[in-house]
Formats: C-alpha cells, structure tokens, sequence
C-alpha cells in the first residue's frame, strides 16, 4: 500500500460517497476493507 500521501491523492471521498448514495441521511453503512480510512472518516463526518 502507498504512503498515506499518496494515497489520498488517489481518490475523491465526497464524491465517491455521494455517488454511492451514502449521503447524511443514511443511519448504518459498513467498511469492509482496510488502510486509512479513507472513505470511513468522510462518511463518518455527515
């Protein structure tokens, strides 16, 4: 796996999530996956 720094150079968490549909509405997702949270902090923030 990369360095952290580059790692989230790779991705968009906002708007993979709003793609996804997880949006603040929703009440229960699950992270099955492992690294450094990259989409599990965003997610977590709405």
């Amino acid at each position: 796996m990369p360095d952290e720094e580059m790692w989230q150079g790779f991705f968009d968490p906002d708007r993979v999530l709003t793609l996804l549909g997880l949006t603040a509405g929703m009440s229960n997702a699950v992270d099955f996956g492992c690294g450094y949270g990259t989409f599990t902090i965003p997610a977590a923030h709405d």
